[in-house]
């Protein structure tokens, strides 16, 4: 006879268990108790663990319900079932292979085969006609890989919900599924089953048996038949966690009972019977009709079985003289010790368990209440940060509430995991955590790092992809290699230009496999030989001879840098060797790649003679892949439908992060029947997209169609009832959040289904004096953390964060100061004085300060320099040719050397290829033919452009083929300092100064400083060239407009000396405005400069010191508007027509 017992309380079928595990019987009785999940089972050992009235639990064997459905018939009749039930690995495996011999076959099947997989080889794209070593291309053997695990888990349904269906599986014209489902389990040489068959059972066999099925919310009629033949013999007893103590299973939610409406219809009921219909319909908890689904098809199938029925609920003491509920109340219940006054949980724990329909009843009064809590979070972030304070506010509040009194769930709790780790895991954590359900492939570092291992050769071999795997600190250690040669390596991949592909070779191959295409250019520039031969090159030599075209160029090498580099390009061809046959079509079997993929994380991740237990986990899964396909030892694969499998596999094993934490907040995700009981359940991530989580319905499931088939559960329908379980599970406390913003559009999203279901049943049951109730236990959190609706005097959201408490006292206090900036306003700070009494300065330091004199402060003054943004290695060819690269070949053209600096730019990888490369030449070629008739008309022979070089090895002027080479320029600055320049004016002509620039008042002033310097030289050396600025980008022509070069130099050279102990705003972003206009033209010009986004300025130098709202034009005009003004108003006039 089977008993079942029923109740609201875990904890109370703990005792109904444990009475009868050991009430009456034998103490050397078998005992099986039979649970759901490990969840279930952990909770099941802690109680018999701790229990006072237990001192020794022997004979006692826990395991899960498929463990006990398999070896049940085993245990009484172990000679006569000889039947083996596959899992899903083991499953998809076989029909993943059985579909490749019937396409291998294929011309020795019977016609009728051939018309029963015709549809299915269609849907795979796989012509069985053609040649048998082409019949799975890639794509083909991928989407057969998605197919078998599908059927694999269709299959498994159909053993235990429609047998009916696959009994009358006779005739062979029916399908491939069927054909398939009869070659896997009818077959004479298999002795597999889908189905778990009753056992045999033995008179005689045991003593005594007992089996204890412990809050298993859900079972198969199939796997109740099972049970219930054993119960014939041997004690059989359900623990069965019920919301509800009233018959209920008849109740229907509101969309199966509008499908029966609309059938009555159909069928033409009189009305009056409609009308009966309805109003039965509508007595219903709507709670439990909506989310009940499981449950009550659980009791359904008890119901309709000979059994012994116990009942046992319980409800807080505190709702025992509620009139509400006095129908219901009898001897029965047991009476729970409250120390508050009823609260919302708990009447709709009592509505559930008595059924109460709020339609038809008064609506309870609610105070403030706040055991169901909602709350509304801009990010998961935020999410995770508003549940760490709401569980420490609980904490507090209640006294007697522990860290391991406390659940948190998520649909999916990887998605989670970083920010736990984040905010739960700081230097000095209030609350301890335990992270449970990880996904190995996402949270394994082992598993990581195999998988990524695994990944490379089916990518490009990108520089990136190379460089994270060198990061790994178990490849260091592995191959001896610190982290600081892990930068040089990254120095050379950026110094040699190596982006992706072994050599040209395999660039071919990979573009052919991916685009039918071979790569444009035939070169080793990019690739990994190429850098490699550029290194190699370097180690041996300086540089290339004159005359040599060679594309690869030597890139230095220290000679003690020589172990490292052999070391690295021993390593990467190493790699490529191991790593090829994952990719080249090379077929083997399953147990033969396993080998293989441990042969490569031993050769290049672990140590074979470590004994790590996070390692172990990893070579304990492909042992169990081994073992799984053992059923095809000559089935040969190639690596990719090895490849798919096992990322599924991987991804199914789960591991706990910090097991060994015992008093911790325990995370975990959303899965089947656990409900396990706590003070406070947590369920974050309850947004509408998200949960109940819906599964597509595949087009391969026979059972929709056929009615003979058993209820099958759906995601959807496992997720209400885990939601239903997890609200009758909370003891003190419900909290539920979600987030109302999208992640990556930033739109609003909705709150779950479920739970806008639960707020519609509050505000219907209950009413509160300030209005609606479901208003009252809503929480609508800020963006920020340091809000003040967390630290004002009113205030309903907790924060216990000191570090958040800081940040709002400095941001809303009144009389803050402004936020930390580098400079706060261009006011002089430091009186210029030169105490040496010569100086010798270089014409690109004076450059530098006229153009960019913030950074010219910077650089030489304060020794900062700006560094560029990281954009991660480059592992994509050049396409275009940029406006400093141009200006390279500008200057070549000078010098009859263009393509010199296009070899140049090959070797360094920074120049084009194939198509992008015509376009390339082709547009330096056209832009040196317009540059040089733009010299043309300026009447500049481009063969007699030269340079001046001032230096102090030169005593007098010589002139040479290359130009002229003076003496330093000297001049008395204030006739106290005598200051000697040097460098050089490198574009020069007989007509004047050359300057890349188009004459108009952004750029007129760049190079004003060296024409000035050429003035002097002209003046005092008396310099066959005329005294003109020639602008080679628009033609024009500037002449010199002062005959006091000298004077004006001084002039130049005091504002240098001002700008290097002040930064000075007079940048050429501003210059102009701040010489000719006022206050508000400058203050709207330099607050338009620095915030308009679609014309940026490029001066990040500029950039990072100002901010918008505290620069002060007043400030500037005040202090450096006559100092621009004498400097820079006569070039502007002279120079700068009204139309420019």
């Amino acid at each position: 006879m089977i008993k079942t017992f029923y109740s609201n309380r875990i904890e109370i079928l703990y005792d109904h268990l444990k009475k009868g595990l050991f009430g009456s019987s034998s103490p050397f009785a078998r005992r099986l108790i039979i649970v759901p999940t490990l969840a279930i089972k952990s909770w099941l050992i802690l109680q018999l663990a701790k229990d006072p009235e237990l001192e020794i639990a022997a004979g006692l064997e826990i395991i899960y319900l498929e463990e006990a459905l398999k070896k049940l018939p085993d245990f009484f009749s172990p000679q006569k079932n000889s039947f083996y039930y596959p899992n899903e690995l083991e499953l998809t495996l076989a029909i993943e292979a059985h579909i490749y011999k019937m396409a291998l076959t294929w011309n020795t099947l019977s016609p009728a085969q051939q018309r029963n997989w015709s549809p299915l080889f269609d849907y795979l794209k796989v012509n069985v006609s053609s040649d048998p070593s082409l019949l799975f291309s890639k794509r083909s053997a991928k989407r057969l890989a998605l197919l078998a695990e599908t059927v694999a888990q269709l299959f498994r349904d159909y053993g235990k919900y429609g047998k009916a269906m696959v009994d009358e599986w006779n005739s062979d014209e029916q399908g491939w599924q069927q054909a398939l489902w009869r070659s896997l389990f009818s077959s004479p040489d298999n002795n597999w089953s889908c189905f778990y068959n009753e056992p045999i059972l033995a008179n005689d066999f045991f003593i005594e048996f007992q089996v204890h099925l412990f809050s298993i919310s859900f079972m198969a009629n199939s796997d109740y038949l099972l049970f219930e033949k054993i119960a014939e013999q041997y004690s059989v007893n359900y623990y069965l966690l019920s919301p509800c103590s009233i018959f209920w299973s008849d109740i229907l939610s509101e969309k199966e009972a509008k499908k029966l409406q609309q059938f009555w219809k159909k069928q033409k009921v009189l009305s009056s019977e409609q009308q009966e219909l309805e109003s039965y319909l509508r007595d219903k908890n709507v709670l439990l009709a909506n989310w009940g689904k499981l449950g009550r098809k659980m009791s359904e199938l008890l119901e309709q079985k000979d059994q012994e029925t116990y009942a046992q609920y319980a409800l807080p003491h505190c709702l025992q003289k509620k009139e509400i509920y006095s129908e219901h109340l009898d001897d029965t219940l047991i009476w729970e010790a409250a120390k508050h006054a009823p609260c919302l949980l708990d009447y709709i724990q009592a509505d559930l368990l008595f059924m109460r329909n709020p339609d038809s009843a008064e609506k309870i009064l609610i105070s403030d209440d706040t055991s169901i809590q909602l709350h509304c979070a801009p990010t998961r972030q935020r999410e995770i940060q508003i549940l760490y304070n709401n569980l420490l506010e609980l904490i507090k509040k209640e006294g007697d509430i522990e860290a391991s009194d406390i659940i948190v769930m998520a649909p999916d709790i990887t998605v989670y995991a970083p920010y736990i780790r984040q905010i739960f895991g700081t230097q000095n954590p209030q609350l301890d955590y335990q992270l449970l359900d990880m996904h190995a492939l996402a949270e394994d570092s082992l598993t990581k790092q195999f998988w990524h291992l695994l990944n490379l050769p089916s990518g490009r071999w990108d520089a990136e992809d190379i460089l994270y795997l060198f990061n790994f600190s178990t490849f260091q250690r592995k191959h001896q290699i610190s982290a600081e040669e892990v930068l040089q390596i990254r120095t050379w991949l950026e110094d040699v230009g190596i982006h992706w592909g072994g050599d040209a070779l395999h660039r071919n191959e990979l573009l052919h496999q991916r685009h039918c295409q071979n790569m444009v250019d035939d070169t080793l520039k990019g690739t990994w030989e190429g850098g490699f031969a550029s290194l190699l090159l370097g180690l041996a030599m300086d540089q290339l001879p004159k005359d040599s075209t060679a594309l690869i160029r030597p890139n230095h090498v220290e000679t003690s840098q020589a172990i490292l580099l052999g070391k690295w390009i021993a390593l990467m061809r190493a790699l490529k060797k191991d790593l090829k046959s994952l990719v080249d079509g090379t077929k083997k079997s399953y147990q033969e790649w396993i080998l293989e993929l441990q042969r490569l994380t031993y050769t290049y991740l672990a140590d074979k003679d470590a004994e790590e237990e996070e390692n172990q986990d990893l070579f304990n899964q492909l042992d169990a892949f081994t073992k799984a396909a053992c059923w095809l030892p000559n089935h040969k694969v190639c690596f990719d439908a090895l490849k798919k499998h096992l990322e599924t596999y991987l991804n199914h094993r789960h591991f706990t992060f910090q097991e060994n934490h015992l008093q911790t907040v325990k995370f975990c995700s959303m899965l089947p029947m656990r409900s396990l009981p706590a003070k406070v359940i947590a369920l974050v991530g309850m947004n509408e997209s998200v949960f109940p989580r819906n599964e597509n319905s595949s087009s391969l499931n026979l059972m929709k169609e056929n009615k003979s088939c058993d209820y099958c559960p759906t995601r959807n329908d496992y997720d209400r009832y885990l939601f239903l379980e997890a609200l009758l599970s909370a003891r003190n406390y419900f909290i539920l959040s979600y987030t109302h913003y999208t992640g990556n559009e930033g739109k609003d999203q909705a709150s779950s289904l479920v739970v806008t279901e639960l707020l519609h049943y509050i505000d219907q049951a209950f009413v509160h004096e300030k209005g609606k109730v479901s208003s009252t236990l809503t929480y609508a959190h800020p963006y920020r953390s340091f809000d003040y609706q967390y630290f004002s005097s009113e205030k309903r959201l907790p924060n216990y964060s000191y570090y958040d408490y800081q940040l709002a006292s400095s941001y809303y206090l009144a009389d803050k100061k402004g936020r930390h900036q580098f400079l706060h306003d261009f006011t002089p700070q430091v009186k210029v004085e030169l105490n040496f009494p010569e100086i010798v300065l270089e014409i690109r330091h004076l450059k530098n300060a006229l153009q960019n004199p913030i950074k010219s402060f910077l650089n030489k003054n304060l020794g900062m320099f700006l560094r560029e943004e990281d954009h991660g290695l480059q592992t994509e060819e050049f396409f275009v040719i940029n406006h400093l690269q141009m200006l390279d070949f500008k200057k070549a053209s000078l010098k009859n050397s263009v393509n010199e600096a296009i070899i140049h730019a090959e070797r360094q990888g920074k120049f084009p290829l194939g198509l992008f490369k015509q376009v390339a030449l082709s547009y330096i070629h056209s832009t040196i033919a317009k540059y040089h008739e733009t010299l043309s008309k300026l009447n500049v022979d481009v063969s007699k452009i030269f340079e001046i070089t001032l230096h102090e090895r030169y005593h007098f002027p010589v002139q040479d083929e290359k130009g002229w080479k003076l003496p330093p320029l000297e001049i008395y600055y204030k006739d106290r300092v005598r200051i000697k320049i040097v460098g050089s004016l490198s574009e020069v002509s007989e007509q004047g100064l050359i300057a890349n620039i188009s004459g108009n008042k952004n750029d007129i002033l760049k190079p004003w400083g060296e024409f000035v310097i050429l003035s002097c030289l002209i003046d005092h050396y008396s310099l066959p060239l005329e005294k003109q600025l020639l602008c080679s980008k628009s033609g024009k022509i500037k002449k010199a407009y002062s005959q006091q070069a000298f004077s004006e130099l001084e002039h130049i050279l005091e504002y240098y000396f001002e700008s290097l102990h002040n930064v000075s705003p007079l940048t050429q972003e501003w210059l102009y405005d701040l010489v000719f206009h006022d206050q508000q033209v400058v203050q709207a010009s330099m607050h338009q400069s620095l915030n308009d986004s679609f014309n940026p300025i490029y001066n990040k130098y500029l950039q990072w010191v100002c901010r918008p709202q505290s620069l002060n034009a007043a400030n500037m005009i005040e202090n450096w508007q006559t100092k621009a003004r004498s400097l820079f108003s006569k070039p502007y006039q002279e120079w700068i027509s009204q139309e420019e």
